[in-house]
């Protein structure tokens, strides 16, 4: 159980830090309309992503369990790779907005915006099939329970993590 509830932290702290559509309506929408309407826009992946975390549970459920160990390798090296792009990216924008002296331009969003925004972005589909799904369905094969701690503790950190990039 402990390592499904660290492996739940872990992806739902880098999905709700991830820069995309998400996190940049989060957060332009709390610094235009103020923290209330930010974080219902940030609760918003416990709709959205239930589509392809259902979807791609029931898909995956079909195959062996080599099958999804090569899967979650598959995912873990996607993770990595993803993780040293945002680094290196991060780097780069940090550099370009201090050079500029711009200040950023505020995009709030409603969430029917994020909820389209998700379902059309390939990103969650993506997480969701080669990445979360398979590590859910080894937890619910052990118990039930483990399963829904670890789909609860990704959500949980998911948002908690958006709203840390808004809560000054």
């Amino acid at each position: 159980m402990t390592t499904t509830i660290l492996t739940a932290v872990v992806l739902g702290t880098f999905a709700g830090l991830a820069p995309g559509p998400y996190t940049t309506m989060v957060a332009g929408t709390a610094l235009e309309k103020g923290f209330k309407a930010g974080f219902l826009l940030a609760l918003t992946p416990l709709i959205t992503d239930v589509v392809p975390m259902v979807l791609s549970a029931l898909v995956l459920d079909r195959l062996s369990g080599l099958a999804l160990t090569l899967l979650g390798l598959i995912g873990g090296a996607v993770i990595i790779l993803v993780g040293v792009r945002f680094l290196r990216g991060h780097s780069k924008v940090q550099a370009s907005l201090s050079k500029s002296g711009e200040p950023l331009r505020r995009q709030s969003a409603t969430p029917s915006h994020v909820i389209a925004s998700t379902l059309l972005n390939p990103a969650p589909w993506l997480f969701w099939l080669i990445i979360a799904s398979p590590l859910l369905l080894r937890s619910w094969n052990r118990s039930p329970k483990e399963g829904v701690v670890f789909v609860a503790l990704l959500f949980l950190t998911n948002i908690c993590s958006a709203l840390s990039l808004i809560h000054n």
